[in-house]
């Protein structure tokens, strides 16, 4: 049976390509450190949770520090080890950095009202489309408003 781990909103399985490298650990003998583990991955043994010797928890929900490498590679956890990084709690792990791509439309932040604001200099992201072009700046619409004033009393 191909190990998935146990804890709510986790979809890390063995099966997936994607989570090579991750180890998935059963629960601790020591009737102590097993309630530890129940009670931080917010689970209760019952009808809709039970324990057996496929029940795991991934490899994602220790801090680094809890996993050691043997001479063999492989991934065991340290005497006590307890899952402390979980979806829903403020510890996380190092996330990688999303590096992003500038884009035809850029934002600035406007620090008088903490808003985003389309900078003026920014050409709109598609021109063949009327409503994602920028208005003009207000002194062009003057400008305009005036020649029309002057074209109407001529």
């Amino acid at each position: 049976m191909a190990p998935h781990c146990c804890v709510p909103q986790c979809t890390s399985s063995h099966r997936k390509k994607s989570n090579r490298g991750q180890t998935f650990h059963r629960f601790p003998k020591d009737q102590g450190l097993r309630r530890q583990w129940i009670i931080n991955i917010r689970r209760d043994p019952g009808r809709n949770f039970k324990m057996n010797t496929y029940t795991k928890v991934c490899s994602e929900h220790f801090l680094t520090d809890c996993l050691v490498k043997s001479k063999t590679g492989i991934t065991k956890l340290k005497q006590g080890a307890v899952p402390t990084v979980f979806a829903w709690s403020s510890v996380r792990p190092e996330r990688r950095s999303v590096v992003r791509t500038a884009s035809n439309v850029s934002t600035d932040l406007d620090d008088r009202h903490g808003v985003n604001v389309l900078s003026e200099e920014t050409p709109p992201p598609h021109p063949d489309h009327e409503y994602a072009a920028l208005p003009p700046s207000l002194q062009d619409q003057l400008e305009e408003a005036r020649k029309t004033i002057g074209d109407q009393e001529l």
